[in-house]
């Protein structure tokens, strides 16, 4: 399978995502739902932590894509919905010292979403992923 990014100059060039990607013999397609900061009887984890329900989110989802036979590199899109978009941006987004699931320059499209509620009043962050491999 052949990836490309696509990010057009006449367009904004956004430093955490890509504009399009183009997917050539896409072989197998997976579609991730949403994952929350909840433990196995879905309570939620770290309450009121945005930083540490995130990384919670992004372990699972890394759990979920090895169960797919993929890897976060064959990630092709991203929806991220967060309850407050400023401490998410501040927190997480741009803040230098947070760990980055991508190689620079080669993030997937993406989309950031702030909503009033999620599944539980206590999440502040779901992510869901499409991704695409070989495997």
């Amino acid at each position: 399978m052949k990836t490309k990014t696509h990010n057009p100059k006449e367009l904004f060039h956004h430093p955490v995502y890509s504009r399009a990607v183009s997917i050539a013999n896409p072989g197998h397609m997976h579609f991730i739902a949403g994952h929350t900061p909840a433990d196995q009887d879905y309570k939620p984890l770290f309450v009121g932590d945005v930083v540490k329900q995130y990384y919670e989110v992004m372990r699972q989802l890394e759990i979920t894509l090895q169960a797919c036979g993929a890897t976060w590199d064959d990630v092709v899109m991203r929806r991220v919905y967060v309850r407050d978009m400023d401490e998410f941006l501040n927190k997480i987004q741009t803040a230098p010292e947070q760990k980055h699931f991508w190689n620079i320059g080669s993030y997937p499209p993406s989309t950031l979403v702030e909503v009033s509620r999620l599944s539980h009043r206590d999440f502040l962050v779901e992510i869901d992923l499409v991704a695409c491999n070989q495997a």
